[in-house]
């Protein structure tokens, strides 16, 4: 029975510009929103002074939402498409870094404060554009805040990320963040700042999403172990691959060495019919080590036909001389065609006692291909100028006076006579 082919769940491209459209994300979305809409409602309409009365709310909005902004991060950087939704469990299992992570953002809030000068205030604001995800991303690999606010580690990690259309994005979301985050702490647009709040939330959500893809895309250079990736999702089809070429290789071991050579042929060709010839090269490999050749050389036949019609000589070649030596320099092939496509260019003496023998028995293999006379010239001229064989050259023109009558006045034909009934004498 032919094998299936592995199934192994394919890693798709991770979301971002759409990422907060994703329905698991539309709730935490739709709730952050009416929270932080209402907030900035009463800073405008009652004053700072009105917002001590909903401090609770603010601390405890503020932190649950850094909180998952932390996990979008980091479970993107792991490779997950879906990020597991806001809840407490997953919360309290990232309490020590989302703390930290509040830490981060505060000092990177009260440095921008701090600054009066509109010059400065724009030169840390670009700054940032880059050190915040650099501290982001060594909160991430180390959980620890000091390296978090370690100039020697941003550095470290500047240079382990790419600069590509990824990182531009990000950078692109986080400018697009900071600016909704200025008009909504410093504009009264009345009931369109739920508007100008739902942008900021979504802003914001895909911004720290992009950063968990930035991370991703550079988990090599930064040490991050992935846990979903075109690379690992590779390897695990290649690893499932190989253990079903293993079964399947260790079924026609025992069927071969059992002597049920028909049975065994048919369950290979079934599998490659329905692998579409994929895994050829490689049963091949297994088959050429195994220390009976005989199910090899059956099997190299097609293989060989298959690699020249390909246009793999060299491959083909390759097979073909391992067939021919471990067959005892007795072989053929299955079609007329793949004896003279390997026939042509320069080849080595080796290959020339093969295309040799292999001509020499075209006639017989082929009996009404119109090549088939010259094909036996070719032979015989191989075995007396190059092989130096003069009894196999003379056997070949025997045979070809017995075949060809007619062409026993070509001039190849006479010359080698000639030159074999010299040596003769």
């Amino acid at each position: 029975m032919p094998i299936g082919k592995p199934w192994i769940k394919t890693f798709e491209a991770l979301q971002v510009n759409r990422f907060c459209l994703r329905s698991e994300n539309l709730v935490t979305i739709a709730v952050f929103t009416v929270i932080f809409s209402y907030v900035a409602r009463i800073l405008f309409t009652m004053g700072p002074a009105a917002l001590a009365a909903s401090i609770m709310l603010i601390y405890v909005s503020s932190l649950l939402y850094l909180g998952y902004l932390f996990v979008i991060t980091e479970q993107t950087a792991y490779g997950h498409q879906r990020i597991p939704p806001l809840s407490a469990q997953v919360l309290q299992q990232e309490k020590g870094r989302i703390f930290k992570l509040i830490i981060l953002v505060t000092m990177f809030f009260s440095c921008g404060y701090v600054l009066q000068a509109p010059l400065l205030q724009i030169i840390f604001a670009l700054t940032s554009l880059i050190l915040f995800p650099v501290s982001m991303s060594v909160l991430i690999l180390t959980a620890s805040l000091i390296a978090a606010i370690n100039p020697v580690k941003w550095i470290a990690a500047i240079r382990a990320i790419r600069m590509d259309f990824k990182l531009v994005n990000y950078l692109g979301w986080q400018l697009a963040t900071m600016g909704l985050i200025y008009v909504l702490l410093t504009r009264d647009m009345g009931w369109t700042n739920v508007l100008v709040t739902l942008a900021f939330v979504s802003a914001s959500i895909t911004m720290f999403r992009s950063l968990g893809v930035v991370l991703h895309s550079n988990a090599d250079e930064l040490g991050i172990d992935v846990l979903f990736s075109l690379d690992i999702t590779a390897s695990k089809v290649a690893r499932a691959f190989d253990n079903e070429l293993s079964v399947l290789s260790d079924k026609l071991y025992q069927l071969s060495n059992a002597g049920e050579h028909s049975k065994a042929q048919e369950t290979y060709q079934q599998h490659l019919e329905t692998d579409a010839y994929a895994s050829e090269a490689l049963m091949f490999e297994r088959f050429r080590k195994w220390e009976n050749a005989s199910f090899a050389i059956n099997a190299g036949r097609g293989y060989i036909g298959r690699l020249v019609s390909a246009g793999k000589n060299d491959e083909a070649w390759s097979v073909l001389l391992f067939c021919f030596n471990a067959n005892q320099n007795q072989y053929r092939l299955l079609t007329p065609e793949t004896v003279l496509s390997l026939s042509m260019g320069t080849l080595s003496l080796q290959q020339k006692a093969v295309i040799a023998h292999l001509f020499n028995h075209f006639p017989e293999d082929f009996p009404q291909h119109q090549a088939a006379a010259n094909c036996l010239l070719q032979a015989a001229e191989y075995y007396a100028q190059d092989l130096a064989e003069p009894a196999l050259a003379q056997q070949a023109l025997t045979q070809f006076r017995q075949r060809f009558a007619n062409g026993t006045s070509n001039k190849t034909y006479l010359v080698l006579k000639k030159i074999l009934d010299d040596e003769l004498n």
